[in-house]
């Protein structure tokens, strides 16, 4: 489905009902297009970055066994707390779409398409490299680059929860 518009800054994502939603059960995977307005080649530079691999291993992380399969757990996991259901943490949730990526890799989806690992790699550098900068730059590594308004504190949090969601993965990763 295509992306609404106020969500256009992500190229994928899913949304689903709350775990505790009775009438809207539907779930969303969206997917942003191209825009109208854009030129042929920024349409063929957004197109690049999301070539056939990369939307098998956007797919994996936002629906199956991704983001998708965890809120129907969320859902309809009964055994659950309500504690657990309605207060899940950012970096479980991140870190276990994440975690599906390598693990799909790892099993007979993975084998012989090392395009795929190729392509999980490259995402998962995007990532660190989101984390590394802003940290640089926080930590005066970099003096080039200061924060000059509000808009740096939204980049700096959006990049503490991107390590929160490494570390999340890492965690699962170990059990």
């Amino acid at each position: 489905m295509e992306t609404p518009t106020y969500m256009r800054y992500a190229f994928a994502a899913m949304d689903s009902a709350g775990a505790l939603e009775s009438n809207a059960t539907e779930s969303y995977y969206y997917v942003t297009p191209v825009e109208d307005g854009w030129n042929i080649r920024q349409k063929e530079e957004w197109l690049s970055n999301f070539n056939y691999d990369t939307l098998k291993i956007i797919s994996i992380h936002e629906v199956y066994p991704g983001h998708f399969v965890h809120h129907l757990h969320n859902r309809y996991g009964v055994e659950l707390p309500l504690v657990n259901r309605v207060a899940t943490a950012y970096s479980f949730t991140e870190g276990w779409a994440h975690y599906t990526e390598q693990m799909m890799l790892e099993s007979k989806y993975g084998k012989g398409q090392p395009r795929l690992l190729l392509t999980q790699l490259l995402e998962a550098l995007v990532r660190i490299a989101a984390i590394c900068v802003p940290y640089g730059c926080i930590r005066k590594a970099w003096i080039w680059m200061k924060p000059r308004s509000s808009s740096w504190r939204t980049l700096t949090w959006r990049n503490y929860r991107r390590v929160g969601r490494l570390c999340g993965a890492r965690l699962i990763q170990g059990i």
